[in-house]
């Protein structure tokens, strides 16, 4: 149920207006269950700008986990899927991120991405009918992830809905 759980920590954040959510995807030596310590010191390093932001009133720009707010394909022939985020999102250069994302539970679907701003084009490997997408690394997953430009991992979702096209016919 680790997806599951992960989906509803992702929604406290938009249920609540004084919750922050903070992701842990993408911390180093993940055992599987705790950290190493460089995992736990990056916890910190995560942490710290949001608190000199609410206690101190520092920067606040990006601070946060990035997290999904739209997904709607961008091609009429729905070959490519737009993935627009709250802040620039960092796609990493190994081909091993591709099968991290889902359409309708079914990976291996993305062949490339690129990102303008906050939008992460996916090229996918076909046409797709899907109407939810996701990012749920396994429990096991190990990486590459999705992080923000100050390195923050970026909150994962479960069967994020697709919405109308905004393909140009």
């Amino acid at each position: 149920y680790n997806a599951q759980v992960r989906e509803i920590q992702r929604k406290f954040g938009e249920t609540y207006d004084n919750v922050t959510v903070m992701t842990a995807v993408g911390l180093k030596e993940f055992t599987g269950c705790h950290y190493g310590n460089n995992g736990y010191a990056q916890t910190a390093q995560w942490w710290y700008p949001v608190y000199n932001r609410d206690f101190y009133g520092k920067d606040s720009a990006n601070i946060t986990a990035p997290k999904i707010v739209k997904a709607s394909f961008s091609s009429p022939a729905k070959t490519s899927l737009d993935l627009t985020f709250d802040m620039p999102v960092v796609w990493p250069t190994d081909a091993a991120i591709n099968n991290a994302i889902a359409l309708d539970g079914a990976t291996g679907k993305v062949s490339s991405a690129l990102v303008t701003g906050n939008v992460l084009r996916l090229t996918l490997s076909g046409a797709s009918s899907a109407t939810k997408v996701s990012y749920v690394p396994a429990n096991s997953y190990m990486g590459p992830y999705l992080y923000s430009a100050r390195g923050v991992g970026t909150l994962t979702f479960l069967d994020y809905p697709i919405t109308a096209n905004n393909a140009v016919e």
